[in-house]
């Protein structure tokens, strides 16, 4: 049988990784999507008067560059004016912004230090990204134990990547005691709140059994999920057991539509599945797995 795409790893460190990198590009930063900044000027008297909340607006504005150009070096200004006078969301974003070099010069423990701050008053996305450093040694010592701590506390309120993160060290026996019922737990509960690494990796675990009980049923649902979001990754496996009838009918159409959405992504892979697929194909089905992969791809365009 053509082998299952393994989650190595260099992906499952990438995937650790990614959950710091994403919330630092800040564009967009977190923002009130409701909010208008009509009056630019308004809103830098109130900063300039010391308004805490106003200073977080006007780095929002820079930062994304609403109405005006985007100044990474201004919004960096302001959010430390908001943090200073105790403002968690600008907390965290210079936390963000020192993580990356974004608009400062990159520094892990300036970083750090905006990052605890903000997960000791209890926000979610600063204790995954401080457990992130912790892990990684960024700003501190290599800590495992220390990192799983913080992502336990995001994890407990429902933070997806804190889950997934917490779930690889349940995985791997790093920072707490192996546990694979508990890693697939988080990972279910991640992958339900639509994050796709955790669907993916959900399925893996569910259709190879490694310390839970095999549920190929169940695996395919959670490759389907990260599938429909544009996962290669879960296209090529999802598209394996189509091929094999695991856990799904047996089905070369859908079979071939998954390979080659995960070939068009670039997974290399995908193009053996295909051959293995075409033996047992006839022509017309060939044409008919293609026309409903551009289908596919036309319709997320549309979206």
């Amino acid at each position: 049988m053509f082998p299952r795409t393994i989650p190595s790893t260099a992906l499952i460190s990438c995937l650790t990784l990614a959950c710091c990198l994403l919330l630092v590009l800040l564009a967009p930063l977190r923002a009130d999507e409701s909010a208008t900044f009509r009056d630019l000027e308004r809103i830098q008297e109130r900063a300039l008067a010391g308004d805490v909340e106003y200073q977080h607006r006007l780095g929002l504005i820079y930062g994304e560059g609403r109405g005006v150009p985007r100044d990474p070096e201004s919004a960096f200004y302001w959010f430390s004016k908001a943090a200073d006078q105790g403002h968690l969301e600008s907390q965290v974003n210079l936390g963000a912004m020192y993580a990356m070099g974004v608009g400062v010069e990159r520094n892990s423990m300036h970083a750090a230090h905006w990052y605890r701050t903000a997960a000791e008053r209890g926000h979610p996305e600063a204790q995954n990204n401080l457990a992130i450093l912790f892990e990684e040694g960024l700003g501190f010592a290599v800590d495992k134990d220390q990192a799983a701590l913080w992502y336990g506390r995001a994890a407990k309120q429902g933070y997806p990547e804190a889950q997934y993160n917490l779930a690889q060290l349940y995985l791997e026996g790093d920072g707490v005691d192996r546990d694979p019922r508990a890693a697939l737990y988080l990972l279910m509960a991640a992958a339900e709140s639509g994050y796709v690494p955790a669907q993916y990796h959900a399925g893996y675990l569910l259709e190879h059994g490694d310390g839970v009980e095999q549920n190929p049923r169940l695996a395919a649902a959670f490759y389907m999920m990260a599938a429909e979001q544009g996962s290669p990754l879960a296209q090529l496996n999802l598209g394996l057991m189509y091929l094999t009838g695991q856990g799904v009918s047996q089905e070369n159409v859908l079979a071939y539509k998954w390979f080659v959405l995960a070939l068009f992504q670039g997974l290399e892979q995908a193009a053996e599945a295909m051959h293995l697929a075409e033996l047992q194909m006839t022509p017309g089905q060939i044409v008919e797995a293609r026309r409903q992969a551009e289908q596919w791809v036309l319709q997320k365009r549309a979206e």
